[in-house]
């Protein structure tokens, strides 16, 4: 792992520092709800506990930015963020360009999903953070308990049937993971919009295969040093990227997509402020799995421990033909993790696939930063 972040430091620093992109944003130093608030959005905030005791800190903007708090909608919106992220994706950028706000101004009810392990669901009813065991979870727990726990919590508070559910990444994994599982769940959400759609990852770019390739062993290292808690928020990204915003552009490029075309670089700093926002080791090991393998499957234990767990070998493949919900894919043609080619193999192997969108030049990051 080291070797790899030598490797990315090694590229950024053959950049030259662009001075422009220097430009400090009150926005880095907020919260979800501040950052909604800092746009003059009503905000309101919830706490979700999970049947396996994890309370999850989620988010709802409940109108417009000149509604006078909750109105009648035009319907319910759960947005799902990416690996290492958080809420603040949807709200990050300039009104104009965030989704949230958005959806918000056009009449929705949109709530902001988090799961566990992120800054803002670091609560258990009897774990703490400090004990191994309440990092022990992938986004196999994310589909089959997070998802259906925050979906049912929002149409309780909201009253209705059925939501749209819009996942980027990770949240697009999340859906097609839980729904292919959750008959009751597929019921309860009419549509879903995956943005940067992730299913198997065959064409993903070689920086990534070659990190993928070096699982065992840094599986071996994590165990050997007690690692559980990965790049939590505390490790200040967001600091280092303020003062050289073209090295960790370059940086995020080498794995999500070089094309910078749709990038605004004077909000570098707020973006790396708020991302990443953390995850577990077990859960970085499944999406390594996932890279490494070329398959769709739950959590590998090894032979043993699949036995253990699942009662065969090998890990359980999901199965997405059996989703009857709704989808929409939306991809990005340079995006290098959730690639042209397996965006088409999702979508050839979803049960309800209605439409594909492809956004010429957009790479993985696009999707909330462009």
């Amino acid at each position: 792992m080291a070797s790899l972040w030598m490797f990315l430091l090694m590229t950024g620093w053959m950049i030259a520092i662009n001075e422009a992109d220097l430009i400090p944003l009150p926005e880095m130093k907020m919260t979800t709800p501040q950052l909604i608030r800092y746009w003059k959005y009503p905000v309101e905030t919830h706490e979700v506990v999970t049947k396996d005791g994890y309370v999850l800190t989620i988010f709802r903007i409940p109108g417009g930015k000149h509604s006078k708090g909750t109105t009648k909608h035009r319907g319910v919106f759960l947005l799902q963020h990416a690996l290492m992220s958080s809420s603040a994706d949807w709200v990050e950028n300039l009104p104009h360009q965030s989704l949230g706000f958005v959806l918000a101004d056009q009449g929705y009810d949109v709530w902001l999903g988090n799961v566990r392990g992120n800054r803002y669901c670091k609560k258990h009813i009897t774990l703490k953070v400090s004990n191994p065991k309440f990092w022990d979870f992938t986004f196999d727990e994310h589909a089959s308990i997070d998802l259906p726990s925050m979906v049912d919590y929002v149409l309780n508070q909201t009253s209705q049937s059925q939501l749209y559910y819009i996942g980027h990444s990770q949240g697009t994994v999340m859906a097609f993971a839980g729904l292919s599982e959750n008959m009751e769940l597929q019921k309860k959400i009419k549509m879903v919009f995956a943005l940067g759609p992730i299913t198997r990852m065959v064409h993903v770019n070689k920086v990534v295969t070659w990190v993928a390739s070096w699982r065992s062993k840094m599986a071996f290292f994590w165990r050997l040093f007690g690692t559980t808690e990965f790049f939590p928020d505390e490790h200040g990204t967001g600091k280092f990227c303020y003062w050289f915003p073209s090295i960790c552009t370059k940086m995020m490029g080498v794995f999500v997509g070089v094309d910078e075309t749709f990038l605004n670089k004077t909000r570098i700093s707020v973006y790396l402020a708020h991302t990443p926002a953390g995850t577990c080791v077990k859960n970085m090991l499944h999406w390594l799995q996932l890279i490494d393998t070329k398959g769709f499957a739950k959590y590998d234990y090894g032979p043993d421990g699949n036995m253990k767990h699942y009662g065969h070998v090998y890990p359980p493949e999901y199965d997405t033909t059996k989703i009857h919900t709704p989808v929409v894919l939306i991809s990005g043609t340079k995006d290098t993790l959730s690639s042209v080619q397996d965006a088409v193999w999702t979508r050839e192997h979803l049960g309800n696939c209605v439409a594909h969108y492809e956004i010429l030049g957009y790479n993985h990051l696009d999707f909330i930063w462009g």
